[in-house]
């Protein structure tokens, strides 16, 4: 029950957690304080979970990613509540950009509207942050991180070190990075892995199902490749690296989350399509050094789509120029699908898309480098406020909004609504206004269905907060 709401401090929110967020009340003015979630409400109905404990590096992983054999028998289901209690958050960043995004854009808006009780992040540092193996150093980084979150929070945060951290072995920090997602089971032994940038802004309540369906099957968001914009380097790493076509382009959302079994298997299948390299870190110095662009989660859910597809509840972005949920593809045989060899050819439902999986699905998080405000890194301070009010304000119940429907009032709900009140909380005609609802806006994202994305996040918040 959310409570404390309020603040002698004025026009500064406070994290709001996920789940029905009723009876606000508190004694402090003035300062918005996050909704409690300690009974997720998703729908209809409540689950109770104990949470396991928490989990440390895992290291027994062979470095040359040969050890799994590929699999399609589909994995055992489970509600969304216990998949979101086995997550793991999964971040890598540099202390130089602490305070950049990690701190004041990532971390302030996680701590705002994450579950508490289902807290769990590992945070990937390269090894050269701390001097010759000094473990005073190492341990000083590890309480500098650690201090960066809620008192709470902070047995909660697991901080680790990348071996893999030669800039000109790996090509740059950025590869460095992309790196480090294929190798994500080398640091967390959590059933499901979360990926996302430092430059994450959480934009709503974050409810079990927003990440995993009834089944327990992480929800997978990808773009459809339609029209002349479309990222055609990153298709073409996935091409060579898979060695077909490619289908997918999951560079569309965060956290990314991946069954932890899976990510071996992925690094096995290049390796099985790419005999040439002894190792997959061979594979990876080629592809960033030779190829001219490429994606880490195009090319492990376009391996995860022809592999594993029942795992995952599969979300295609639909163009919203070419009907209402079903894009125009590249007909087989056409001038346009020679064109492009890099790109599977053929309608969606030739290439096992349904209609359902081409209905928009609602984001729980925007790239703030990539939306509206947010390219200068100082503006997206700014950017992160206005998003998280805006997103506290749309993950009320509706029922705080009806003065008819409150029993009784307070000072403290009356000041929530007063707040919330720029906002049409209760009709959502204005629910997408500026970026915030989706994950990017650039050029290459043109084919959004900002009306179909408008009305999901509606409809979702309608569901959550049902009686």
């Amino acid at each position: 029950m959310p409570k404390n709401l309020t603040s002698k401090r004025r026009g500064r929110l406070q994290r709001p957690n996920s789940g029905n967020f009723k009876n606000p009340s508190s004694k402090r003015r003035g300062r918005l304080q996050r909704p409690n979630s300690r009974n997720f409400k998703p729908a209809a109905f409540i689950f109770v979970v104990t949470i396991s404990s928490i989990l440390h590096l895992w290291t027994s992983q062979p470095s040359d990613g040969r050890s799994a054999t590929t699999s399609s028998v589909m994995i055992e289901s489970e509600d969304a509540v216990t998949a979101f209690s086995k997550l793991q958050l999964f971040v890598t960043a540099f202390p130089g950009g602490f305070e950049q995004d990690f701190r004041p854009v990532m971390i302030r808006s996680l701590q705002f509207f994450w579950p508490t009780e289902y807290f769990r992040l590992t945070l990937v540092l390269d090894d050269t942050v701390y001097q010759n193996n000094n473990l005073t150093e190492r341990d000083q980084m590890n309480d500098t991180v650690r201090s960066f979150f809620n008192f709470d929070l902070r047995d909660h945060i697991d901080v680790v070190y990348n071996p893999r951290s030669d800039p000109e072995e790996f090509h740059g920090g950025y590869n460095i990075q992309q790196l480090i997602g294929f190798w994500a089971d080398n640091f967390t032994d959590a059933a499901y892995i979360g990926i996302m940038d430092d430059d994450t802004i959480f934009s709503k309540a974050v409810q079990p199902e927003d990440l995993f369906d009834e089944r327990g099957r992480p929800h997978a968001i990808v773009k459809y490749p339609t029209g002349p914009k479309f990222p055609k380097g990153w298709y073409n790493g996935t091409n060579w690296a898979l060695g077909r076509s490619a289908y997918t382009n999951a560079m569309s959302y965060f956290p990314v989350i991946l069954h932890r079994k899976h990510l071996p298997m992925i690094r096995q299948e290049i390796l099985r399509v790419h005999p040439e390299f002894d190792t997959f870190d061979d594979f990876f110095k080629f592809l960033s050094r030779e190829k001219d662009a490429y994606s880490q989660f195009c090319i492990m859910f376009e391996y995860l789509w022809m592999h594993h597809r029942n795992d995952y509840n599969w979300h295609f972005e639909a163009d919203g120029n070419s009907g209402p949920y079903f894009p125009n593809g590249f007909p087989i045989g056409s001038d346009i699908a020679s064109s492009y060899p890099q790109v599977t050819p053929g309608s969606p439902a030739e290439n096992g898309v349904t209609a359902e999986m081409l209905r928009p699905f609602p984001r729980v998080t925007v790239h703030g480098s990539w939306i509206p405000g947010g390219r200068l890194a100082y503006r997206r301070l700014k950017k992160t406020a206005d998003i998280m009010r805006r997103g506290y304000c749309f993950s009320q119940p509706l029922h705080l909004f009806n003065n008819s429907s409150n029993a009784t009032s307070s000072s403290e709900l009356e000041l929530m609504q007063r707040r919330c009140k720029t906002y049409d909380v209760t009709t959502g005609a204005d629910i997408f206004v500026d970026g915030e609802w989706l994950f990017e806006i650039h050029e290459r994202w043109s084919a959004y269905d900002r009306e179909g994305s408008k009305q999901a996040h509606f409809g979702a918040r309608t569901k959550e907060h049902r009686a």
